[in-house]
């Protein structure tokens, strides 16, 4: 049991980056109003004995308590009342992942710290679509900036210039293009099957891999091969040099055999079987360091 709660925190957070980022892009079309707040208080109400609601309350909306980084709305209140879905009561669940799904930042009181609020206004209700807390100075600046930059690209008034400044974006961010993304423009006749990248997206693509952005992996994989292959081969030296791998290491290193192998091995053969013992708990640390001796050959072998 311990194994698989394991691996379900591992491809959390090691998805967790790149799955905000794409969710980050498609709050922000949908917010009318994104704001950092300094302070505010949070309040319960119970409906009944099973039900209850949860509001953020800004008794300040000037500029000393809030930054507004997006505004559809005519005016900000000078007092807000944010209505706060739970999870029996989900608005936009599909799009909420909040940092609440990774480390917060350890309080300093030296520090000042800001509270990211994306807001949709239904009638006369703000509900939070999503809540980012305790943000530092930096952080919040560097939301501010992909805030500025999504708006930029959305208010793009030609399809065909919009779909290539938001494939930029992408690609600066070390992300693939989503489903969502290529079925809409696939519909306006922008694209066909596949999308055609300039050699600037693609080095950039290359560029975001090297940083460790292995979402982009679908894009660079066929383009830059021999360089992706390296990567991954420093990847599992890397891995086979720990001493006391723990099972994150595991999976890091089947993760990169994949990336290469992909599809090509055999479900039957005996690379495959082994491949899918590394993660397992048949084998001790000496069985399974020749096992990845073994896998990382075939990898260096590959073409």
């Amino acid at each position: 049991m311990r194994k698989y709660l394991s691996l379900i925190f591992i491809v959390i957070t090691s998805t967790f980056v790149g799955a905000q980022n794409l969710n980050l892009r498609k709050i922000i079309q949908k917010s009318d109003l994104i704001i950092a707040i300094r302070d505010y208080q949070s309040e319960v109400i119970w409906v009944n004995d099973v039900t209850y609601k949860t509001y953020i309350k800004v008794d300040k909306t000037d500029s000393t308590n809030i930054f507004i980084f997006r505004n559809k709305i005519a005016a900000v209140p000078p007092k807000l009342i944010l209505r706060k879905y739970t999870d029996n009561e989900d608005f936009y669940s599909d799009l909420a992942i909040t940092k609440s799904a990774c480390a917060l930042n350890a309080y300093d009181p030296g520090k000042s710290y800001y509270n990211l609020f994306f807001i949709k206004k239904e009638k006369d209700e703000y509900r939070i679509l999503m809540h980012l807390p305790m943000l530092e100075w930096e952080q919040r600046e560097n939301y501010r900036h992909q805030i500025e930059t999504i708006c930029g690209v959305e208010n793009i008034k030609k399809l065909k210039d919009r779909f290539a400044k938001t494939l930029d974006w992408f690609m600066e961010n070390g992300l693939t293009p989503d489903s969502d993304f290529i079925e809409y423009y696939k519909s306006k006749k922008i694209i066909t099957d596949t999308i055609q990248y300039s050699e600037k997206q693609y080095e950039k693509a290359l560029q975001q891999f090297h940083n460790g952005k292995e979402d982009i992996l679908p894009i660079v994989r066929k383009k830059y091969f021999d360089q992706v292959k390296q990567y991954y081969i420093q990847k599992m030296e890397n891995i086979l040099k720990i001493d006391q791998p723990e099972f994150q290491d595991y999976y890091a290193f089947d993760k990169a055999f994949y990336a290469i192998i992909g599809n090509r091995l055999d479900y039957e053969s005996i690379d495959y079987v082994l491949y899918g013992y590394l993660t397992a708990d048949k084998f001790d640390k000496y069985d399974k360091k020749i096992i990845m001796e073994h896998l990382l050959k075939l990898v260096k072998e590959s073409i």
